[in-house]
């Protein structure tokens, strides 16, 4: 799969039904590059629908001058916390789709693999990250119906456990979101505050072990 940079690509609901993924999925990626101008939000006429629908941050606050400023999600950035272990690949998978991170020591990140397939941007290049959280939370069906059904629908509130990957290693963790207005918080076993990288985070909602 290959995503536009300088866009939101938003994944709706039925895309995320569609590869069994737990939530719809927006994810800023800077750069250049990006599809033909269009509305906020608008479709790329190239790509295929669902997996078409796009927006540009400015047209985005164009349209909402009320909108309020961006807030503190919870993310800590700095040295790594001690402990994790050396792990050369975490993968992640759906009932209808797999995701495999990799580390490259030369690039310093986590490059993506989808489906037994590196992703890759429109414009050439791996899709990494400096950071990546594997959160797992419960996964029930969503309220919402889409082409006639309910998809799943992962709860982003309350706490779990997780892994988070930074640097070729691997940190089992903990968060904790108390509410939907509040950023999500990650600890470490021994209860140290988990730090990221200084660079991309992606984070991926899977349903709980077990």
């Amino acid at each position: 799969m290959r995503w536009s940079r300088r866009t939101i690509m938003i994944w709706t609901s039925a895309a995320a039904a569609a590869i069994g993924l737990a939530v719809a999925l927006i994810v800023v990626l800077p750069g250049r590059g990006g599809p033909p101008a269009a509305p906020a939000p608008g479709r790329d006429p190239r790509r295929v629908a669902p997996h078409n629908l796009y927006a540009h941050t400015s047209r985005l606050l164009a349209e909402a001058p009320g909108a309020s400023r961006a807030h503190d999600i919870g993310f800590r950035f700095g040295p790594a916390p001690a402990g994790g272990h050396a792990t050369a690949s975490f993968p992640v998978s759906y009932p209808a789709a797999s995701f495999t991170f990799r580390w490259s020591a030369g690039d310093g990140r986590w490059l993506v693999w989808m489906d037994g397939t590196p992703a890759r941007a429109a414009e050439g290049g791996p899709l990494s990250a400096a950071t990546v959280v594997i959160q797992y939370t419960r996964v029930r069906t969503s309220r919402f119906l889409e082409a006639g059904a309910r998809p799943p629908y992962a709860e982003s509130t309350g706490t779990g456990t997780g892994v988070v990957l930074r640097g070729g290693k691997a940190y089992p963790v903990r968060w904790s979101r108390p509410g939907a207005d509040g950023g999500t918080t990650f600890t470490t076993t021994s209860g140290q505050v988990m730090t990221f990288a200084r660079g991309p985070v992606r984070v991926v909602l899977a349903a709980a072990p077990g």
